[in-house]
């Protein structure tokens, strides 16, 4: 039961019962309490099935620990890679190779996607996707660029003004700053401009 409550609590801070990872061990634990609350009538189910669900849990726990490595690994490339540092380049960094954790790897290859005019639909739907989750500022800045540069205008608006609704007045400033700096640099950012600070 304590496990079921930190699962519901969690629910009440973040998305965890959209994911897969959680919904089965939260299944397991929920079936589990039901089974020791109420006898059942007339089932008999063989021994081996609750250490059958129970090694499937403890695979899928292990499992999901080496892609959480995988990730931070991969993570932390990333950052040195995107600030310049060390010799590694972008072009040449690959995401973590994991497939149950796919929400942070699609953060990964969001970062990937190189940002310019004539992008593929699919690509900016992918885009708005990971924004949608993981909506950082410079996040939500980069998929307002993406969008404003392919002719998603009212898109990347409602984006940069969702960006200084959700984030304090310097960020929202910081922003400007650097959607001006975009535009300075020949980049066409000023295809629409920034909204006003709320």
């Amino acid at each position: 039961p304590a496990a079921i409550g930190a699962i519901f609590t969690h629910a009440l801070l973040e998305y965890p019962l959209d994911y897969l990872y959680f919904l089965l061990p939260l299944g397991l634990l929920m079936g589990s309490v039901e089974g020791l609350s109420t006898p059942a009538a007339g089932v008999s189910t063989p021994r081996w099935m609750p250490a059958g669900a129970w090694a499937a849990l403890v695979a899928m726990l292990l499992w999901i620990g080496q892609e959480c490595r995988l990730l931070e690994a991969s993570t932390e490339q990333l950052r040195f890679v995107t600030k310049g540092l060390g010799s590694a380049r972008l072009a040449d960094f690959q995401p973590a190779d994991v497939v149950i954790l796919d929400g942070p790897r699609e953060f990964e290859r969001f970062w990937l996607t190189p940002v310019d005019a004539g992008m593929r639909p699919a690509e900016l739907d992918r885009m708005r996707a990971v924004v949608a989750r993981n909506a950082y500022p410079a996040a939500l800045l980069r998929y307002a660029r993406a969008a404003a540069l392919n002719g998603r205008v009212d898109e990347a608006t409602r984006t940069l003004a969702l960006l200084c609704k959700t984030y304090p007045t310097t960020t929202c400033e910081d922003s400007r700053r650097s959607w001006a700096g975009q535009e300075r640099s020949g980049a066409p950012s000023g295809v629409i401009g920034f909204p006003a600070t709320p």
